[in-house]
């Protein structure tokens, strides 16, 4: 069967009007694709930040992208090729030649090994000349139980001149004494309680590779709910009359220490920032700071880039549905490799 079809458009010169169409003379007819396939892997591109006032078809412009506004719309699944809002994240190819400074898409993964420093962690002992010494909570019938908690002490004297003393009940939660005279002290008491809070552990070891140890005192000082976020701090004594140094970090673990290339050992500070993403923009990060003892102060070790982890419920289901040591999540391969200068300007 053969089929006439009118065109209701304007013809040709010299074409007559109402001209019937043959249709089954063959004819071509070429439909630029609605999307593109991207032409390049995800390991390839480049971020290009859309400004206020800007369009698709001027950016296409700009970065020669074949076939313009609609390509660069089907590269990036803008359903409207007329209409980007601004400070978009659009993909392109790498060595895409646009004038505007574009970012790698994928940032590097932070791939270098992890090397445990292991320190010999001690107790603190129960204070003898503590009232009630020798008596436990169990023992309820003989003492005042109240009078019994705030009695409670538990101390260590690693070096000669220096006593450090933990009290779970009673302020000052932990001091430090030097010779007899208050050294340190925190009026805050973190005890053993429901609020995550633990005892202080201490240890002896050369953190800066002089040949002298130093003491490093750790304590829990608590536990956030629904990730069960633990704050830690870390004081250090370079001796029995210098005032500690303290550091604080996240999930902290016996396990978190470094060995570093000078021979001593690096505290990895776990810590929250907020970081900059090229394609999700600010963000929270869990992050890793190896911190040296340089005999007076903690500065961070001379690495060119820091682990970043995204919070993201992805990172959370994989990482906290059972318990993995920071070192662990940070130093696996799957965090990002951050720039260390990130850490100085956003602290």
């Amino acid at each position: 069967m053969r089929t006439l079809l009118i065109l209701a458009t304007a013809c040709a010169p010299g074409a007559a009007p109402d001209t019937p169409v043959d249709t089954d003379v063959p004819r071509v007819v070429v439909i630029a694709p609605r999307n593109p396939p991207a032409p390049f892997s995800r390991d390839a591109q480049v971020v290009y930040r859309v400004r206020a006032g800007q369009t698709l078809s001027e950016i296409a412009a700009e970065c020669r992208v074949p076939g313009g506004a609609i390509t660069l719309a089907a590269w990036n699944s803008l359903p409207d090729p007329d209409l980007v809002l601004a400070d978009t994240a659009l993909l392109l190819p790498a060595g895409s030649p646009c004038t505007t400074p574009t970012v790698p898409a994928t940032l590097p993964r932070y791939t270098a090994p992890w090397s445990g420093c292991t320190l010999q962690w001690r107790d603190l002992v129960p204070a003898n000349d503590a009232p009630f010494a020798g008596v436990t909570i169990e023992d309820v019938s003989l003492v005042d139980i109240d009078a019994l908690m705030l009695a409670r002490r538990a101390c260590t004297k690693p070096i000669d001149g220096l006593e450090v003393c933990w009290r779970p009940d009673k302020s000052p939660g932990l001091e430090a004494r030097s010779h007899g005279v208050v050294l340190w002290s925190d009026p805050t008491h973190y005890g053993d309680s429901a609020s995550g809070g633990a005892p202080p552990v201490y240890a002896e070891h050369d953190l800066d590779g002089d040949g002298d140890d130093e003491i490093i005192v750790e304590q829990r000082l608590g536990c956030s709910n629904g990730i069960s976020m633990t704050a830690h701090r870390v004081l250090v004594f370079e001796d029995a009359t210098t005032a500690p140094v303290i550091a604080e970090t996240l999930f902290y673990d016996e396990t978190g220490w470094r060995r570093a290339a000078h021979g001593g050992c690096e505290l990895l500070e776990v810590d929250k920032l907020i970081l900059d993403d090229p394609m999700r923009g600010t963000g929270n990060y869990f992050v890793g700071v190896p911190l040296r003892w340089t005999g007076a102060a903690f500065t961070p070790a001379p690495d060119p880039t820091f682990p970043a982890q995204r919070l993201l419920d992805s990172f959370f289901a994989e990482t906290f549905s059972s318990y993995r040591p920071a070192h662990d999540w940070l130093f696996d391969g799957s965090a990002e490799a951050r720039p260390m200068s990130e850490v100085r300007q956003r602290r």
